[in-house]
């Protein structure tokens, strides 16, 4: 008879109706929420179907006869409005706080990248951070020099030009999946999504070996 459309409800499960009951269609869907119960929608209205106890007395939804569950979309950031909480990283910690206005959310937090859906994702974001920033102290303190971005920019040019005749190679740190192990990388003709750009091979492992945990939590490894 009718369709939800779930906007807030993370917790809800939909079903679709495969064969038709005297008061509902095939195609049908219901939601089952987090008391247990089902309900369907008739003509704009929220109706109970069945009752918790029902459907597991019966198994009902298990029934592949009769329902079928649709898979959901995972919720994102993206589909938050006013009302809903969410969480940002401030200074050197991580708040939770609610949707007021959403122009407000939008242009203050969402649009510069400081929103997370749940407190584990600011928190992991927030560690690597500090994970990136300490091993940027521990290259200054121990005078290891980095390609800024404006400097690999003009090298990436600079190898690509033919009649330039100078090849700048540069070298970054990368992640074996099966060793398990963090290596060096050289390039000189490709700028990878990395936060550290080496001058020298031997900076390269010497940070591999004294930063490896700050290493995996920016690898998340």
């Amino acid at each position: 008879m009718g369709e939800f459309i779930i906007f807030n409800l993370i917790f809800m499960k939909t079903y679709k109706l495969i064969k038709d009951l005297p008061t509902w269609k095939a195609g049908d869907t219901f939601i089952l929420k987090e008391n247990g119960n089902l309900f369907g929608n008739e003509n704009g209205t929220e109706v109970m179907v069945y009752f918790s106890a029902t459907i597991e007395k019966f198994d009902i939804l298990n029934n592949e006869e009769w329902f079928e569950e649709i898979p959901q979309k995972p919720k994102s950031i993206w589909d938050l409005k006013e009302g809903d909480d969410f969480w940002f990283i401030s200074i050197s910690n991580i708040y939770k706080h609610t949707i007021d206005t959403y122009e407000s959310f939008e242009m203050c937090y969402l649009e510069p990248g400081n929103v997370f859906f749940t407190q584990e994702e600011a928190e992991q974001e927030l560690n690597k951070r500090k994970a990136i920033q300490r091993v940027r102290k521990y290259c200054y303190e121990n005078n290891i020099e980095l390609f800024s971005d404006e400097e690999l920019k003009e090298i990436l040019k600079n190898n690509a030009d033919d009649n330039y005749l100078k090849i700048t190679h540069f070298y970054n740190i990368y992640y074996h999946e099966l060793d398990k192990q963090f290596y060096s990388s050289i390039s000189n003709s490709k700028k990878y999504i990395d936060y550290f750009y080496f001058k020298e091979i031997e900076d390269v492992e010497q940070v591999i070996k004294n930063c490896e945990s700050d290493l995996k939590i920016i690898f998340n490894v």
